[in-house]
């Protein structure tokens, strides 16, 4: 069955926020007693699993909440410094041309979103903006998600930079397609056997070419 949907995720897979977040966390650890992380140890964490991650910068469950709560805060002030990963306005352009439905699902605001998306020229590409405050539990997000805007899933993708994007997607058995630009190495996403591993935003195109003629 051919795909009518993709869902993006935002940091990481669009925009590129991957230091500035870094900035932002390395601001609010002292206050959650969290260790500060420098940009040498966050290029080493892309190829730890999250949890491992949570471990040696002392995050806990507890903690997330509030401290994506404050990062989001701090990040709207900045979302004008944030630029899209290289090449990707293109891609999203032309899949937007090539019929596809798109729609963004992200634990960012959907103020921080709808900013980026009209500095960058994407305004009106997306037809939605799902914000959610999960960082786990995203299999249970993205199934509320699909039955709200009445989504069949055989008829979806979901795109991520994250192992946690794959582990949701598959939980689901909804296909996933990773992209390596983001937050997890890709040696961790070729672990999880994602439907497909993209390097560069225009192989994007060709994987929904090959797709639409399976």
């Amino acid at each position: 069955m051919s795909t009518d949907t993709i869902i993006f995720d935002f940091d990481g897979t669009i925009a590129n926020t991957f230091d500035r977040l870094r900035v932002i966390y390395n601001q609010i650890a002292p206050f959650f007693r969290c260790k500060q992380v420098s940009k040498e140890e966050q290029i080493r964490l892309k190829s730890c699993m999250p949890f491992e991650v949570m471990k040696e910068c002392r995050v806990t469950f507890f903690k997330i909440p509030w401290m994506l709560l404050v990062a989001r805060r701090k990040l709207y002030k900045e979302m004008e410094e944030v630029e899209p990963i290289n090449e990707i306005v293109h891609a999203l352009k032309e899949l937007k041309h090539q019929g596809y439905t798109l729609g963004i699902m992200t634990s960012n605001s959907k103020k921080n979103v709808s900013m980026f998306l009209s500095r960058n020229g994407l305004k009106g590409i997306f037809c939605f903006i799902s914000a959610h405050r999960s960082v786990f539990g995203k299999d249970k997000v993205i199934a509320r998600l699909l039955k709200k805007r009445n989504i069949q899933k055989e008829k979806a993708v979901y795109i991520g930079d994250e192992v946690r994007d794959i582990e949701a997607a598959k939980r689901l058995d909804l296909k996933v397609v990773a992209v390596s630009w983001g937050f997890s190495s890709r040696e961790n996403l070729e672990k999880l056997s994602p439907d497909a591993i993209v390097d560069h935003p225009d192989h994007l195109l060709s994987f929904f070419s090959r797709s639409s003629k399976d």
